[in-house]
């Protein structure tokens, strides 16, 4: 179909097993896959439609399951103008959109556009004796049982390599496909008949070995250059040429010898088990790495000329910006625009310490900014050395700092646009890189040798070949579990049982055999042939470990740790104590360190830490829990570049299990809101074993609605936006291009008690939106916020979203200090025209509001206003 309004045809197909079985038969690693000369066939008929016979270059990503009870929606998008067509093509498991089935993307194209070619005639048959002369034939009576036996398990309809050849380049073979295959007729090259002609790439000319390691097969990868000339016969003559051990040119013909299908350049890579598992799994889409990059070519503009700096502490080298300092907030004469916070390596040896020192201090500092209104205009910048790594293998050498970023992430999820954290090398030209890095309008950034880069999730990608999974993973030894007997915790270590045979379990906890539920999982795993000990320990006390560790027999040594205790103790982040912090890095963070320190004269096969997404998102709310989740990620980083084992899995929401499972409604349909959907159990541990056989120390597995990630368009957090391509960005930089006009610019005409019903209904469009309400109705103007049902997590999104709303600076404490909509409203209108000597009051905003009720309203709600409100609001000449 076309398009509106756009040069493109979208071309939307359904595949499955009932309407095309014998999809059936092309078996890979035990998973059944639609073929790639499958995607190659669609890409082929959409350049038909368009006016060409070439596909100029089809890329595959992703393999695409073929499952049997549901269809698959794939659709191709196809543009016929110049530049030529990219097309992607994606599937998702029908309905299309359902935001438990992502589209997953397996392929990308080009095709030429159809006016600077035109289809190349088919060339005139030119016979030739078959097989060619002085050609050697190719026994190929075991050649499909070979090949089940290295994977690519082929059913009848596509073992169609009837007969090979060969002479000193070149392989030849005849290509026949079965009698009982329906409408062949059909395709421009029928996929099974195509893929028999690939099958010869597991045989062997003399100067040429098509697959160097026959173990792993190659499949397709890239088709460059591919031409059909004729519709396609049951019957095909072959001729392949390998270039190099995965580069070969394909040519097809009828048995008259007219050209069928030719493929300049096909290259091949090996499909490893891990890589197909992945693609069906559906982790592919659900499994994400940090990746930090270059800064976007057109980001937002920030203003930063003529800024005033200030800098706590010593000046760095190089700034490049005139600036002056002061020892502490209460040192800072003059507000400057900028407020640099230059955090000094730690030189505690006690990491654990120092982890807690360092996040109270910068916790202590950032309330007070926070809470100073002199300083609401500005920004505080708060610089680290060695807190972050932008490549695979560097080295996170400020640990306590790495928990410090995590803490301040939320905060900067609490007060956008006013918090940035910038990991600097100490280079004079990192330094001077400072102001880019404002300019940008990014949150986060690092910056090496004066390059500025940023963070973005991006897909994981496939399993190594050399990865391993099973027991050797976890050793033959026993392996030590944080945490197990929790909801969480119950499942992994019965998974580690049945799914990976581990046969010795110590499972450590503060109450030990005592804690509910240790009991009746010892039981259970048990007879499931595991021996386990169940210890009382506290893991952040390091003798208590020490202890634990040394009852472990010598015969059966720990060789692996699954870290998976933690704690929650939620709080805004004005509000959060000491204690608090505390309370949740003890189990998380300090507990990692010393089982990191413990077990360093081991020799480990895995040591893996159960992080959270909130750390690397910064959860609204959870900055004591972010900042053990992203010491524990930074843990694992470190371990990784000394050649330790490790993996941190820093988890989004589980479905009805783990600490997702205590949040209350108002909480999760938050959450919701973030995009993030919650994982269920069976795919949590299929995503566990795929982070496994990763050569990647810190992962994240979580899963995205896309949907809703585009919907939020432009407040879409830096960090997500390399999720997301089309509409979202274009939504960025029409919102860069084009600002909306302020909402003071759109009351200006409009009379006071117009403007201020304009404001009050600025105000409960937001507070239904923040408590998910239906509708601005069920927001009473005279209501306390509290009965509304804001909480103090709710106050700061509401807060939030009225800044963006209004475009005003305010504080933390708005909706404690206005408590209804109305007064609200009232001092909202006095913000949006300091200037005027008439001011609606919250009163009077009431009153208006309450006058203005429309017909059907039900009397009662205004016969319920308090009488003492009733009594002020005449007092001061309302008209109630």
């Amino acid at each position: 179909m076309p398009i509106a309004d756009r040069d493109e045809i979208l071309f939307v197909g359904s595949v499955s097993l009932a309407a095309q079985p014998w999809l059936a038969d092309h078996t890979i690693h035990g998973t059944t896959l639609f073929p790639g000369t499958g995607l190659l066939e669609l890409a082929l008929h959409a350049a038909l439609h368009t006016g060409t016979n070439t596909v100029d270059e089809l890329t595959l990503h992703t393999p695409s399951p073929s499952h049997p009870p549901t269809p698959t929606t794939s659709n191709s998008p196809s543009h016929p103008p110049t530049p030529p067509a990219t097309a992607p093509s994606p599937s998702t498991p029908a309905p299309p959109h359902h935001p438990d089935h992502p589209w997953t993307h397996h392929a990308t194209g080009t095709i030429p556009p159809p006016q600077n070619h035109q289809p190349t005639p088919n060339p005139d048959p030119a016979p030739t004796p078959w097989p060619p002369p002085h050609t050697h034939p190719i026994d190929l009576t075991h050649h499909y049982n070979t090949l089940t036996t290295h994977g690519l398990d082929y059913g009848p309809t596509f073992q169609n390599l009837t007969a090979a050849w060969h002479d000193d380049t070149t392989l030849y073979a005849t290509l026949t496909l079965p009698d009982t295959l329906p409408d062949t007729h059909r395709y421009t090259i029928h996929p099974a008949l195509l893929d028999a002609a690939l099958h010869t790439l597991t045989l062997t000319t003399p100067t040429h070995t098509a697959n160097p390691n026959p173990t792993t097969p190659n499949l397709p990868f890239t088709f460059t250059t591919t031409q059909t000339h004729t519709t396609a016969t049951p019957t095909a003559h072959a001729t392949i040429t390998p270039t190099t051990p995965t580069t070969a040119t394909i040519h097809l013909t009828d048995p008259t010898g007219t050209p069928l299908t030719t493929i300049h350049t096909l290259t091949t890579r090996p499909a490893t088990k891990n890589h197909i598992d992945t693609a069906s799994s559906g982790t592919a889409n659900a499994l994400f790495r940090m990746e930090w990059r270059g800064l976007p070519a057109a980001p937002v503009p920030v203003a930063v000329a003529g800024q005033r700096w200030t800098v706590l502490g010593l000046p760095p080298a190089g700034l490049g910006v005139e600036t002056t300092t002061a020892s502490g907030l209460d040192a800072v004469e003059d507000v400057p625009d900028v407020l640099l916070l230059r955090l000094a390596g730690s030189s505690d040896a006690d990491v654990a310490r120092s982890v807690h020192t360092a996040t109270r201090d910068v916790l202590a500092l950032v309330q007070e900014w926070l809470a100073q209104e002199r300083f609401q205009d500005g920004r505080l910048v708060v610089a680290t050395s060695g807190a972050v790594a932008v490549g695979a293998t560097d080295d996170v050498t400020d640990l306590p700092h790495a928990a410090v970023w995590g803490l301040l992430r939320s905060a900067q999820t609490e007060h956008p646009d006013r918090l940035v954290l910038v990991d600097v090398d100490g280079a004079a030209s990192s330094w001077a890189a400072l102001p880019d890095v404002l300019a940008s309008g990014e949150p986060q950034a690092a910056v090496r040798a004066g390059a500025v880069l940023v963070p973005r999730l991006a897909r994981a990608g496939a399993p190594s070949a050399a990865a391993s999974a099973g027991a050797a993973r976890f050793g033959e030894g026993t392996v030590l579990v944080t945490g197990a007997t929790g909801a969480l915790g119950a499942q992994f270590v019965r998974h580690l049982v049945t799914a990976h045979g581990v046969r010795r379990l110590l499972l450590v906890s503060r109450r030990g055999p005592h804690a509910p539920g240790a009991a009746e999982l010892t039981a259970e795993l048990t007879a499931a042939g595991a021996h386990v000990d169940v210890a009382a320990c506290d893991t952040a006390d390091r003798a208590a470990l020490d202890a634990a560790l040394a009852a472990v027999p010598d015969h059966r040594p720990v060789t692996a740790v699954v870290h998976i205790a933690g704690v929650l103790d939620d709080a805004t982040f004005e509000a959060l104590t000491p204690d608090q912090l505390d309370t949740v890095l003890r189990p998380k963070a300090d507990a990692a360190w010393h089982l990191h320190q413990a077990t360093a004269h081991l020799d480990l096969k895995a040591f893996v830490l159960f992080s959270s997404v909130q750390g690397q998102v910064g959860g609204a709310g959870q900055a004591n829990y972010a900042a053990g989740n992203a010491f524990l990620d930074a843990l694992a980083t470190h371990r990784h570049a000394h050649a330790l084992p490790a993996t941190s899995l820093a988890w989004g929401p589980w479905a009805d299990t783990g600490m997702a499972a205590q949040l209350t409604t108002t909480n999760q349909t938050r959450l919701t809101n973030t995009g993030m959907t919650p994982l269920p159990p069976h795919q949590g541990l299929t995503l566990f074993d795929t982070a496994l056989t990763l050569d990647t120390a810190s992962l994240t597995p979580v899963i995205y609605d896309a949907s809703v990630l585009r919907a939020r368009g432009a407040e879409l957090p830096h960090l997500l936006r390399g999720l997301v391509r089309g509409p979202a960005q274009r939504a960025r930089a029409a919102a860069a291009a084009q600002p909306e006009q302020s909402l003071a610019q759109r009351l200006v005409g409009l009379s006071a008690t117009e403007r201020a019903k304009a404001v009050l209904d600025v105000v409960r469009t937001q507070v239904a939106a923040a408590l998910d309400y239906e509708s601005a109705d069920g927001v009473a103007a005279d209501k306390g916020f509290k009965d509304l049902g804001l909480d103090s997590l709710t106050a700061v999104e509401l807060r939030n979203r009225l800044g963006k709303a209004t475009g005003l600076r305010l504080p933390a404490t708005l909706v404690f200090n206005f408590p209804t909509p109305a007064e609200l409203a009232g001092r909202l209108v006095a913000e949006l025209f300091p200037d005027e000597a008439e001011q609606e009051t919250g009163l009077e905003v009431a009153a208006a509001a309450v006058d203005e009720e429309p017909e059907g309203v039900d009397p009662d709600l205004i016969d319920a206003m308090d009488v003492e409100d009733l009594i002020r609001m005449a007092r001061e000449g309302a008209d109630s």
